[in-house]
């Protein structure tokens, strides 16, 4: 999900230039038929982005079927379409996909007049079984602009127009037939209706392949921090659905303590690494026209992969297909590689999703990526220090600059690409025997109107390698970052207005601690030093006797009450971090460094009941 002001920020990016239509053609206009069609002469679904004599987009006769003006101008046509133009030059470019040329024309009409596209098939992926898709598509979503109807059948002619084999529309509810395809698509054009849950907290997921439907989302800014995504997740996967992370970058993660914001904000997949810890992660959209930017999610991917978590690399464009400024749904797309002479259903390709199995882009076909036999979501063992070689084979109808081989987040190999359309090269790597993961990256730069964004990029899931050592190389910064993510987490949670009931708030916190000691590798600190948040968190009543605040660098307490007692403050993970025997009542400071974040302040007296109260302290 995203607004238009976000689309206007992405449109450099994109290479979109905004626009609207211009005035329809005067009333001498010209009839001008354009026919699409395949190498036999049937007719063919595809994309058409023109402009007319005034610069004015081409928009058929009758009841158009998508049109997107902001920024991309395009609709869809199938077979032989007519259009009223003013007399003069006409511009188009028709494409149906990556996997076809997309013919960039120009017609100066002086009369009625008909024109045939004939559009060649360059390549066939289909036939080393793999087969494109987008994860994340809508029918009816809203936000700015013009909005309009689409039905099952008007998203199936978009999606052959695209050339999409698979398309999951994550409609929560409208169309909603279960885990399989919808009957609106055709055996080689699958459309399958799954559901966005949307925590406005902790992120948004695609739950693909739901036999039934699953609450919507959770957690707006007066709700209270739960239930939290690896629940959801847990129950999704348990009813045999796959677990995708969507747009899970749509903004700077330095902004991550924002959580009182709209979308982008509530957009942010806040959760991401203690859901690929503790629940079903079975893909990671690094690709999607919502992220603040491919690198940008591609970076925290890498984190997850460091982790040593098997996370495959998907795309889910976030296109709504009922929307005038929305760029086209498999602009961003993920291909998923089937076993030999396994049939295309929907089952058969969110299996190879969570195989690993997949790349993703937005124009060159990473057909082949294999190292010492093993392919894309394979592993391989390594016993001592060794070269590996394979091979990377590439299709694409623009120009490919370069392939880089990325091992445990570093480029080990740049390799040239040849002036050729289709080609393979040999790859050879020297890697130690530890743990780790290679992913290849495809670069070029977008000369065809058809492709979206400036530059061509394709990335692999990884190939995993087995060493007889354990650890990632780099996997400290990794660790340093997620344990520090999931620490901001816990402080967005605690720092929430409506925490809902005691236990349920204990709960959730002591998971995140969990997750973060998990990811750390460590144990608990034993004995006094350290308490579990959950404990804490029952120590009693939020307090009368505590005031809090700042002066300079230091805190201020103010104690009421009577007798002995002992102050304590803990950082979110349950760390003692300042402690003192008082007389109340009392005043007192920590006047300490401290890192910006919540704490746990409590007042525990000798006799009587002990006092709780958080406190957020900013930079």
């Amino acid at each position: 999900m995203y607004r238009s002001f976000l689309l206007f920020a992405l449109l450099p990016i994109l290479g979109a230039t905004p626009g609207r239509a211009a005035p329809a053609p005067v009333a001498d206009a010209l009839r001008w038929t354009l026919s699409v069609e395949d190498e036999t002469g049937a007719p063919l679904a595809a994309r058409l982005q023109g402009t007319g004599p005034t610069g004015e987009a081409l928009v058929p006769r009758g009841e158009p079927l998508r049109i997107a003006w902001t920024g991309h101008r395009y609709v869809y046509v199938e077979g032989a379409t007519e259009f009223l133009v003013d007399p003069g030059r006409v511009r188009v470019n028709v494409s149906h996909g990556p996997e076809f040329e997309a013919v960039d024309r120009t017609y100066t009409l002086n009369r009625d007049d008909t024109r045939r596209i004939v559009l060649r098939r360059l390549f066939d992926p289909r036939s080393d079984g793999w087969y494109s898709g987008d994860g994340h598509v809508h029918i009816a979503h809203g936000g700015d602009g013009d909005v309009f109807d689409i039905s099952p059948a008007a998203l199936a002619r978009i999606t052959r127009a695209e050339d999409l084999a698979v398309t999951c529309v994550l409609s929560n509810g409208r169309h909603f037939v279960g885990a399989g395809a919808h009957p609106a698509g055709s055996p080689d054009h699958l459309v399958h209706f799954g559901m966005e849950y949307r925590s406005a907290l902790f992120g948004h997921m695609g739950l693909l392949g739901l036999p039934s439907l699953l609450n919507q989302g959770c957690c707006l800014i007066d709700d209270p921090p739960y239930p939290t995504n690896a629940s959801v997740a847990r129950a999704a996967a348990d009813l045999g659905a796959t677990v995708v992370f969507s747009h899970p970058v749509p903004m700077d993660p330095a902004e991550f303590l924002d959580d009182r914001s709209a979308w982008p904000y509530s957009g942010f997949g806040r959760e991401a690494p203690a859901v690929a810890v503790t629940a079903p992660l079975h893909g990671f959209d690094i690709m999607s026209y919502s992220n603040l930017g491919v690198e940008d999610a591609v970076k925290v991917w890498y984190d997850l992969l460091d982790l040593g978590l098997r996370v495959p690399a998907t795309a889910g464009s976030d296109a709504g297909v009922n929307r005038d400024f929305d760029p086209p749904p498999g602009g961003f797309r993920m291909y998923a590689r089937l076993p030999e002479g396994e049939p295309l259903t929907v089952e058969a390709w969110l299996e190879a999703l969570r195989a690993g199995r997949t790349y993703v882009t937005n124009g060159p076909l990473l057909r082949e990526f294999r190292l010492q036999g093993a392919d894309i979501g394979g592993q391989l063992r390594i016993r001592r220090e060794a070269w590996l070689v394979g091979s990377i084979a590439v299709d694409c109808r623009e120009w490919v600059d370069h392939i880089d081989i990325v091992v445990n987040g570093e480029v080990l190999r740049r390799i040239p690409a040849p002036r050729a359309h289709s080609f393979r090269v040999p790859v050879t790597l020297f890697v130690p025997p530890t743990d780790g993961w290679v992913v290849a990256r495809v670069y070029g730069t977008a000369t065809n109107e058809a492709t979206v964004g400036q530059k061509l990029l394709a990335i692999s899931s990884p190939i995993y390698l087995l060493g007889e050592e354990p650890g990632v190389p780099g996997r400290d910064p990794a660790v340093e970052r997620m344990t520090g993510w999931l620490r901001d987490l816990t402080t967005l949670v605690l720092g929430r207005q409506n925490q809902g009931d005691g236990d349920g708030l204990a709960e959730l916190t002591a998971e995140l601690e969990r997750d973060r000691v998990h990811i750390a590798g460590q144990r608990a600190v034993p004995g006094e030093e350290r308490e579990n948040v959950a404990s804490l968190l029952d120590a009693g009543s939020v307090a009368r006797p505590l005031t809090v605040w700042r002066a300079g660098r230091g805190v201020r307490f103010s104690l009421a009450g009577e007798g002995e007692a002992t102050l304590e403050v803990y950082s979110v993970d349950g760390r003692l971090r300042h402690t003192e025997r008082v007389s109340l009542p009392a005043e007192s400071a920590w006047d300490a460094p401290r890192p910006a974040g919540v704490y746990l302040v409590r007042l525990v007296p000798d006799v009587g009941t002990p006092y709780l109260q958080k406190i957020l302290l900013t930079p």
